[in-house]
């Protein structure tokens, strides 16, 4: 019976995953009026994916009531080639029109919207037809039976070998199952924000406790409820034959000073768990009200109860809640199906902030979570007891709820209270272990649907919000120094390696680390990096990310990098936010000049650099729009000079970082602190290059504009006109927009770890480092330095630098004939 459970279940997954209906070319109005093109357009089960471009800054999908927005993230040139001015006057001076994200999708329909551009759309996205659905499920059909006949020898090991999970992944890789797509999670304002449950009289309880051994947390479990709990109760204390031989006499002594608030049922022989909980749900019979069942090894926090009742009282419907915990299977913080270890003290702090979350913070779960669990008695009439079947624990509360959900009642988690459990201490973890296995089966062959539920519980993950609210509280309560807190951006490159580096140093050193990261499918995207994993929800609600955020008492807040955000003048307002209070601070790193302007190189719109923009600068370059409005560099310096003057720390990475804030901001010279990047070690020291012939100049790293693509094609077409011109070769990318004879090697994405074998291979004698912007550090130049190899750069920004300062260094003019003719008289000197 289990396998064949097992093989319907699989069965529905692969339909899931492989039934998806694709629609392609729609352009979004036509002719001049044209603002984009959907390329493609693919519905399947919970998920819609749109790939495209779009003229519009303010583009979202709605479907029902929900609406998303839909960044601009992918550069497109081809775009650019075809649209030319109509690109410009968008304002988008990175020409990032295009877009692929990947949405939630409940079947209803679904249309675009382009909010900026009035007189545009909406357009309708075609739906899946019912013979589109019939037909493309029988293919589907045919092709599960053929992958299943392949996957045959794969799936008969896995079930005779003892369901070994490397198993599953080998079925799940061999059934086109690996990899799912994931959508992203959008964090609910309406869980963060508070709001109290309307008041209502809530009734008395009954608290059923089974008890075997572990002494220690038994009796803080015990003290806990009667210090923390706010309504009125009484507690059934079961002895279930404890072996440790403190257990009884105390539990005796402490019932017995408590008559009529506590009692205490013995078992001479051990019963297990589920039926000790029947005797109290007997015993627990005779009272009025809801019963809570509390493990012994759950330590609830002052005003727990009313927290858990209220759901109960609110709504006739629900059959049991659950709160939040460090180890409650889904019910889980940090992560869901987890298990964390709290430090002493810890958990009144997370609860502190579970407190102050909205009573709205609640979820329909695919089953209670039995170690701490309300149970309505509506529910409690409809099944009376646990089924006997699950001897010692773990699944009779699965059995229960799915009982009682079967009947039309529901099963709320709660993210406004977080009870600490210390989860297995009775039983001991390989008993747990083996209990928890047992039970599976018994669940997988009662409920076959119960393991699909389960998933799609935690796929959709509705209590994202309060578990990462809850999982930031506990990273400050637990971290000695403030919480270090970055806003990057997610567009890669350089700003976003230093930035991972750091976050792995931090976790080598036991430091969680959250990362605000702006440009993604939503505005913000909120990380919380430590224990092994990211914890992340994402949201375009600016105040919902303060809130969360200042919600740790001590702060650093850092800023890496916010290019790609959609409204970054915005950005040094939500930095003070953040940094606001007594105990946090602000440091502001300069990757690049964003906050000195909007082009971030501090390029001219001709591609050339002048200087330092003045405040006044009319060029087009230093000026940005969102569509709704313009900000002007006078502006712009005014909105990120709150933030530099109120800086604790101004980082720069080159000493001519640091003379370019200066000037910018004389006010903060003293607060600006250079430290100059780590480059990587063991990199290969070649001897100065010998060649009877012309030789090979050597370009490294990836070229674009603002690195020198028009030097590289300057130089490489004067090159290809002499007739004992050295060959150039690219090691990288490059940027083909901007022209190269075939003479031109581009080698590709390289591996510094090869760069020796790459030389050789090409025979480089020199290097150029091309690029036209002043470099804040330029690790590509540090790279070619340490080769020992002659290095030619321009007398600019932090390039500049330490070519000036090395041994192997020139300065040389930025002409193609200066360049060659410099190039001839290293190789006379070599």
């Amino acid at each position: 019976m289990r396998v064949l459970n097992d093989f319907l279940r699989l069965r529905r997954r692969y339909l899931d995953r492989h039934v998806a209906y694709r629609f392609s070319d729609m352009p979004l109005g036509s002719g001049d009026d044209c603002v984009g093109f959907i390329e493609e357009c693919v519905f399947r089960r919970g998920v819609l994916r749109l790939r495209g471009w779009t003229l519009s800054h303010r583009f979202t999908v709605q479907m029902d009531d929900a609406r998303y927005s839909v960044p601009r993230r992918v550069h497109r040139g081809d775009v650019v080639l075809s649209l030319g001015s109509r690109i410009i006057a968008t304002n988008n001076q990175h020409a990032r029109v295009g877009f692929d994200v990947t949405l939630p999708w409940r079947g209803g329909p679904a249309r675009l919207i382009a909010e900026d551009l009035s007189g545009s759309g909406p357009w309708p996205l075609p739906l899946p037809t019912p013979r589109m659905i019939r037909s493309r499920r029988r293919r589907s059909q045919l092709a599960f039976l053929w992958d299943s006949v392949i996957a045959a020898p794969a799936a008969l090991r896995y079930v005779l070998g003892g369901r070994n999970p490397d198993g599953v992944e080998r079925l799940r890789t061999l059934m086109g199952l690996a990899g799912e797509a994931s959508t992203s999670l959008v964090l609910d304002c309406r869980h963060l924000y508070t709001a109290t449950a309307p008041a209502r009289e809530l009734p008395a309880m009954t608290i059923i406790m089974p008890v075997h051994d572990a002494f220690c947390l038994m009796t803080e479990a015990v003290e806990r409820v009667e210090c923390h709990t706010d309504v009125e109760w009484h507690l059934v204390l079961i002895d279930d034959a404890s072996r440790d031989a403190r257990v009884r006499p105390w539990l005796t002594e402490w019932a017995g000073q408590r008559p009529g608030r506590v009692t205490l049922l013995i078992n001479d022989e051990n019963l297990g768990f589920v039926r000790s909980v029947n005797l109290g749900l007997a015993a627990a019979e005779d009272r009025d009200g809801p019963v809570v069942l509390l493990n012994s090894d759950a330590f609830v926090p002052p005003g727990w109860a009313s927290r858990l009742l209220a759901p109960l009282v609110a709504r006739d419907e629900v059959a049991s809640v659950t709160p939040m915990s460090n180890d409650a299977t889904i019910m889980s913080v940090p992560w869901l199906a987890g298990r964390v270890t709290l430090a002493a003290g810890v958990g009144y702090s997370i609860d502190a902030a579970a407190r102050d979350l909205s009573c709205n913070a609640h979820a329909v779960l695919p089953t209670g979570v039995g170690y701490c669990m309300a149970m309505s008695r509506k529910a409690l009439q409809l099944a009376p007891r646990f089924d006997s079947v699950f001897g010692r624990g773990y699944g009779e509360e699965v059995d229960w709820c799915r009982k009682t959900a079967a009947a039309g009642m529901v099963h709320l988690g709660i993210g406004n209270l977080f009870v600490e459990h210390r989860g297995g201490q009775s039983f001991g973890n390989q008993a747990k272990a083996t209990a928890l296995e047992a039970s599976a089966r018994i669940i997988s062959a009662r409920y076959p649907d119960f393991d699909e539920a389960v998933r799609d519980f935690i796929a959709a993950d509705p209590l994202l919000t309060a578990r990462l609210t809850l999982a930031l509280a506990r990273a400050a309560a637990e971290d000695a120094e403030p919480l270090h807190v970055y806003l990057g951006h997610s567009l890669g490159g350089g700003a976003d390696i230093w930035l991972s580096s750091r976050i792995e140093e931090r976790a080598e050193q036991g430091k969680r680390t959250v990362v605000l990261r702006v440009g993604g499918q939503q505005r913000f995207r909120i990380e919380l990096h430590g224990d092994g994993g990211i914890l992340a929800g994402e949201t375009d609600d600016i105040a919902l990310v303060i809130n969360m955020i200042r919600r740790m008492p001590r702060r650093r807040i850092v800023y890496s990098c916010g290019v790609g955000d959609d409204r970054p003048w915005e950005l040094p307002g939500l930095l003070l936010d953040l940094a606001g209070g007594e105990g946090s601070a602000l440091t502001v790193l300069f990757h690049d000049y964003f906050p000195v302007s909007p082009s971030l190189n501090l390029l001219n719109a001709d591609g050339g650099f002048a200087g330092i923009p003045p405040v006044d600068s009319s060029d087009p370059a230093h000026r940005i729009a969102d569509g709704s409005r313009e900000v002007l560099l006078s502006e712009w310096r005014s909105f990120w000079g709150r933030a530099i003057r109120a800086a604790d720390e101004l980082t720069v990475f080159s000493r001519s970082s640091a003379e370019i804030v200066a000037t910018v901001w004389p006010e903060a010279k003293d607060r600006i602190v250079c430290h100059p990047h780590r480059v990587a070690a063991n990199l290969p020291q070649l001897p100065s290059g010998h060649s009877g012939g012309p030789g090979v100049i050597g370009v490294l790293g990836a070229i674009g504009g603002p690195k020198g693509a028009q030097v590289v094609s300057d130089l490489a077409c004067y090159l290809d006109r002499l007739p004992d011109g050295p060959q150039l070769v690219v090691i990288g990318k490059f940027d083909h927009r901007y022209p190269l004879p075939r003479s031109v090697k581009v080698t590709g994405q390289y591996d510094l770890s090869d760069l020796a074998s790459t030389l050789a291979r090409h025979s480089v004698t020199a290097w150029l480092m091309p690029s036209v912007w002043p470099e804040t550090f330029s690790f590509s130049t540090h790279e070619m330095l340490a080769t020992g190899l002659p290095v030619m750069a321009f007398d600019l920004g932090a390039q500049g630098e330490a070519v000036k300062a090395a041994p192997n260094g020139h300065i040389v003019a930025n002409d193609p004939a200066a360049i060659y003719e410099y190039y001839r008289r290293l190789k006379r000197v070599n």
